[in-house]
This record gives C-alpha cells, sequence and structure tokens, in this order.
C-alpha cells in the first residue's frame, strides 16, 4: 500500500498504511506471546484464583478512580453531570426505532451467550480444533493469509483509477437572472462576462 500505488490518493493512504501495518504486528506479537499464555493459565484450576484476583484488582483501581473523580471535582457537580448524562442517553434511546432496539438486544445478547459458551460448557474443544487445523494445515494458512493480502492489494490498487458503476456524472446547470436596470447600457457587458 505504501510503495505501490500511483493514485492521488496514496499522499493520504500511506499513513492509514503505516498505522494498519504497526497495528497488524503489535496483534501478531500478542497472539504469538500473550493470548497462547492467558489460554495455557485460563483451562487450569489456578487460573480461576488468578482470573478472580485480576477482577478484583481492577474493580479497585476502577473504584478508586471514580471516587478520586469525584473527591477532586465535588459530590454536587458529580452528581449533576451523572444524571445529565443519563437523561441525555435516555432521551436518545426514546428515538430509536424498533428495528435498531432488536439490533441492539442482539448485540447484547451475543456477548452472554459467549460468556455462558466458552465459560459453563467450555472452549477446550474449539481451540484446540482452531489451532490443530492451523498447525496441521499451515501452508494453507499461508497462502490464505497471502490470498487476502494480494485481494486486499487489488482493491486498494483500483481506488480513483476506474470509477465505480455507482459514481454517476452529474452536470450542474446555473442560470442567473440580472435586474433589468444592468440588463442595458454598461453593465450588460459585465453580466455577459459573467
Amino acid at each position: 500500500m505504501i510503495f505501490i500505488t500511483d493514485s492521488r490518493s496514496s499522499l493520504s493512504m500511506r499513513d492509514f498504511a503505516v498505522t494498519v501495518i504497526i497495528s497488524v504486528i503489535a496483534s501478531l506479537l500478542v497472539t504469538l506471546t500473550l493470548i497462547p499464555l492467558a489460554a495455557s493459565r485460563a483451562f487450569t484450576d489456578r487460573g480461576r484464583h488468578v482470573d478472580i484476583a485480576l477482577k478484583a484488582l481492577i474493580s479497585i483501581v476502577a473504584v478508586g478512580g471514580i471516587s478520586h473523580t469525584i473527591y477532586h471535582t465535588g459530590t454536587a457537580q458529580s452528581f449533576a453531570w451523572i444524571t445529565d448524562n443519563i437523561a441525555w442517553l435516555l432521551g436518545g434511546f426514546s428515538t430509536l426505532p424498533p428495528t435498531t432496539w432488536a439490533a441492539v438486544l442482539l448485540a447484547l445478547s451475543i456477548p452472554v451467550f459467549l460468556d455462558y459458551r466458552f465459560r459453563k460448557v467450555g472452549c477446550r474443544e474449539a481451540y484446540a480444533t482452531v489451532i490443530g487445523s492451523t498447525l496441521n494445515y499451515r501452508w494453507s494458512t499461508v497462502a490464505d493469509a497471502c490470498v487476502l493480502l494480494a485481494f486486499g492489494f487489488h482493491i486498494y490498487g483500483k481506488i480513483e483509477k476506474s470509477p465505480y458503476r455507482w459514481q454517476g456524472h452529474k452536470t450542474r446547470h446555473i442560470h442567473c437572472r440580472a435586474p433589468p436596470e444592468l440588463q442595458r447600457g454598461p453593465g450588460q457587458d459585465a453580466v455577459q462576462a459573467v
């Protein structure tokens, strides 16, 4: 994306490409280091105690931060800020159509289902299947990644080089009517020049 494009938007998209590359590399490092470590610790009996300790630590930090903010801004101002924002949020929710409410409920039910599925039932088998198939067919995984990369380069190379079919050509016609006093005499030449 950074080196092969020659379109007009390549100057502005170059920064975006650098950002995407850095975030993908960071994600790759986290995927190869922290996620396997966390997954191996989560499936042990000792991992449950660590999970409870981490939740308690995060709760203590959150309560401490909220208490610190309330202490420095004042109770009345903090309460007024909370009530104003709750009223603003509820006012915004009251204008939502029913289809949006259905989408919100669906989006909220997905994490509940995933929490039930992977905490109560377990995800060891699904994780082992995905990792096993990835390791057994590692060249297929690399080939899939290369195909996705090539598809991204193809799409990015098409930007501003060929118009999409939904980009219609629009023409605007502007008609000006001059006042009658400008249509006679020396003003006529100025109006016609415009």
